[in-house]
């Protein structure tokens, strides 16, 4: 069975915790060039990575109101599914203000207390996604997430050996784009990889929803950095995951 190793979650230092105020007063002020950012915020900095070391006992708790869906009690890989496949039933489309309790909740997660969702880059929420799903899967954290940065998940669980071996890839694995022509870029979950070679990505803030979208390994404007994992995957779920239906590749906001 293919595994991999989870790494023991550091204990949070207080002194790590980002000041989100004086981050929010920055984007208030228009102080902050986001020309130089993709889809997100910056891996460093305010706003970044907002809690290091981090473990979903020392995180808030999550917002009762809001429903994953019905889930396993345990952790791991069938939980993830589980909310995962939830996702596409629910309604993630942004509102603007008052924001989409959902994306809300994703920000919460990430310690911003935003009451809106925009198209702005500050309010981007892909990385802010898949920081609530690994949280609220019961996954661990640590090293650098959760985080508001697409980059920040850059170091997080393990690196898959998906380079020229795409059947080593897994449903779900945790994928992060790198922009090629800012400093930022994109992250989702894999769903698929189709037979000519896209990758169907479910995540957030693809085209200011959660859906699944379908995207290169290498395009003109970004490409695959690193695919990731922090569980054990069941038996009957370590399987190739190559389609057998060509695909299209799409575009959105995050791109």
């Amino acid at each position: 069975m293919c595994q991999i190793i989870i790494p023991q979650s550091p204990v949070v230092n207080p002194a790590l915790i980002q000041d989100n105020e004086a981050w929010n007063d920055l984007l208030e002020a228009n102080r902050y060039d986001y020309l130089d950012l993709e889809g997100d915020y910056p891996s460093t900095g305010p706003g970044g990575a907002s809690i290091v070391g981090s473990s979903p006992s020392n995180l808030p708790p999550t917002d009762g109101n809001i429903d994953p869906g019905p889930i396993p009690e345990n952790p791991g890989w069938e939980r993830l599914d589980a909310i995962l496949t939830n996702v596409l039933t629910q309604d993630w489309r942004e509102r603007g203000n008052p924001g989409n309790p959902r994306i809300l909740e994703c920000y919460k997660v990430c310690q911003n207390n935003y009451t809106r969702d925009q198209s702005e880059m500050a309010y981007a929420w892909c990385a802010a996604f898949v920081s609530w799903v690994i949280y609220t899967a019961g996954i661990p954290l640590g090293q650098g997430t959760p985080t508001m940065s697409s980059q920040g998940w850059d170091r997080w669980g393990g690196e898959v050996d998906w380079r020229g071996k795409y059947e080593n890839i897994r449903k779900w694995d945790v994928v992060v784009f790198k922009s090629k022509t800012r400093s930022g870029g994109h992250i989702g979950f894999i769903q698929e990889i189709t037979e000519n070679g896209l990758i169907k990505c479910l995540g957030g803030n693809q085209s200011d929803n959660a859906k699944v979208t379908n995207y290169p390994f290498n395009s003109n404007s970004q490409y695959v950095r690193s695919i990731r994992r922090n569980w054990s995957l069941p038996p009957e779920q370590d399987i190739p995951i190559n389609g057998t239906a060509a695909a299209v590749a799409q575009d959105d906001s995050t791109t």
